[in-house]
Formats: structure tokens, C-alpha cells, sequence
């Protein structure tokens, strides 16, 4: 059986790169900070916005970034994730 797709899946367009870094610092500043088993999850569209600007990411403000292909992250940038959440 073939899972459906949200409704705007594909629809939405990428956060451009200097909007991800705002939104990223930001959240961090909302944390209160990070841990170093902290890490961002990205869209694999959204980082490769943020890849042509900035070359070849793996860290971004100290965290490891993990690319996926979640649809639910496409257009939302790096999106931070503390240790204790999956």
C-alpha cells in the first residue's frame, strides 16, 4: 500500500540560506544554548540550499546537521533536536 503524501508535499519551496541561519541562531537563543549531543535535522531541499551558498555542511553553529527526507521539514531549515528527542 503506497503512503500518501501531505497535501503540499513538494509544494513548498526551500528556505533560502541566510533565512536558515537566522531561524537556526534564533532557535538556539529560544534553547537557551545546546549540549553537544544536541543536533539539527534538515530537509534534504532545504540543506541543499544552504550547501550551494555555503559549500559541504556537517556542522552548522557547533551541531551536527542530519539530512532527511522527512516532508514534514521541507521549507522549515535546520531545525534543532536535543539529545533526548528522536
Amino acid at each position: 500500500m503506497e503512503r500518501a503524501s501531505p497535501p503540499d508535499f513538494e509544494t513548498r519551496d526551500p528556505m533560502p540560506a541566510a533565512e536558515q541561519l537566522i531561524n537556526a541562531r534564533t532557535q538556539v537563543a529560544a534553547a537557551g544554548g545546546t549540549t553537544n549531543a544536541d543536533r539539527w535535522v534538515i530537509h534534504q531541499r532545504d540543506y541543499a540550499m544552504l550547501r550551494n551558498a555555503l559549500g559541504r555542511l556537517e556542522y552548522l553553529y557547533g551541531l551536527r546537521l542530519e539530512v532527511s527526507d522527512d516532508p514534514g521539514l521541507l521549507g522549515r531549515g535546520p531545525v534543532l533536536k536535543a539529545a533526548s528527542e528522536k
